[in-house]
């Protein structure tokens, strides 16, 4: 498929772009299975090395193969790679390009944890997410401003589920 002696960050890149062609083909198992070898490669070498990009590159990819795996009904295996992935970027949450793969993280944790009958859990991570998201649609809103209301819309989701949980009623205003 690749060529001998190809750098591991670019067999991974190759990878990824592998697995979202296939995603966007139809054949998610497919690109699951690519996404897996390519975080297996930015894991080691995350291991190997100070550079916490490649931290933040494991978080990503892990968070997209949890989307991957949520749309294979694999929704626990779903939920542990999400939850990894906001864990490696809260350690490295200081600048906002992290910060704001950390809001995209919690996201889709509280999308996942929803998927699995946690509401309470995607309540309390959906909130988290919209703290976060908050900073960059104040400061660029054109750009930021969509993922807040996708986030929004996710809690609002998230609320509904819990007011049918405990037969709550729910007021529209």
């Amino acid at each position: 498929m690749l060529p001998d002696g190809i750098q591991p960050t670019q067999r991974a890149a190759w990878l990824l772009r592998l697995g979202g062609w296939l995603r966007e083909s139809g054949n998610p198992a497919d690109a699951a299975h690519a996404n897996e070898e390519a975080a297996a490669l930015i894991r080691e070498l995350a291991k190997e090395s100070q550079h916490s990009s490649y931290l933040a590159d494991l978080a990503n990819i892990l968070r997209n193969l949890g989307v991957l795996y949520a749309d294979l009904g694999r929704h626990a295996e779903a939920v542990h790679l999400s939850e990894e992935s906001v864990q490696i970027l809260k350690g490295l949450a200081g600048t906002l390009p992290d910060r704001y793969s950390l809001a995209a993280s919690l996201n889709n944790l509280a999308v996942q944890y929803l998927q699995v009958g946690r509401s309470g859990d995607a309540a309390q991570v959906a909130e988290e997410a919209i703290a976060i998201y908050r900073e960059p649609a104040d400061a660029l809103p054109d750009l930021y401003r969509p993922d807040l209301a996708r986030a929004i819309d996710n809690l609002s989701i998230i609320y509904w589920e819990l007011a049918s949980i405990f037969r709550l009623p729910v007021v529209l205003a």
